[in-house]
């Protein structure tokens, strides 16, 4: 399932009446409340609110060295190295989902969250291949998508979950990740 956290229980009752469901406890860390919907292509999507927030967990990713930059270098004669090993995961960033009827998925996510369109993909005028959508929050910032939906290709292609994007420490954090998933030491 993906999970999209909602304000309040306000916007959980809304949703939950939007679709004739019912609030049930939310068990997992955090507990809280939980709709659990099923989008057009059979993805399973629980919206999530009033969970208690867990203690902070000490971020151990490494300390962001200087970089030179054009006049300024303060990194003189220094080789930057970074230890292999897992990237330091902050948080979900988003995710894409293959759907079989991207206008379809696209109404039905925007009734239930609110989503905005942020940017559409055209590969020719009237063709829509897919579109990245994010949260609606007005003038407060917010990532520029939370979500992908890939129109898949040709008649009979199955919806499939395509991937998942975590935001890490940084992108040399990213690629000692990298070096280590695929075995370099």
């Amino acid at each position: 399932a993906l999970g999209i956290w909602v304000r309040g229980r306000a916007d959980l009752e809304a949703l939950a009446a939007h679709d004739g469901l019912s609030i049930e406890p939310f068990d997992a860390p955090g507990g809280g409340l939980v709709v659990r919907l099923t989008d057009p292509d059979g993805f399973v999507i629980e919206a999530v609110a009033e969970q208690e927030p867990l203690p902070a967990v000490e971020r151990l990713a490494p300390a962001p060295e200087a970089v030179n930059q054009a006049g300024t270098y303060p990194r003189v004669a220094r080789f930057r190295r970074h230890p292999i090993g897992p990237s330091h995961v902050m948080r979900l960033g988003h995710c894409v989902l293959g759907v079989t009827d991207f206008r379809r998925s696209e109404q039905w996510y925007k009734e239930r969250f609110g989503f905005v369109t942020s940017d559409e993909i055209q590969p020719e005028p009237g063709v829509t291949a897919g579109a990245f959508m994010r949260a609606d929050r007005g003038d407060e910032p917010c990532d520029h998508h939370t979500i992908f939906l890939f129109c898949r290709p040709g008649p009979g292609a199955p919806p499939q979950f395509m991937h998942s994007a975590f935001e890490v420490a940084n992108v040399d954090d990213l690629f000692a990740g990298h070096d280590h998933l695929i075995g370099i030491d």
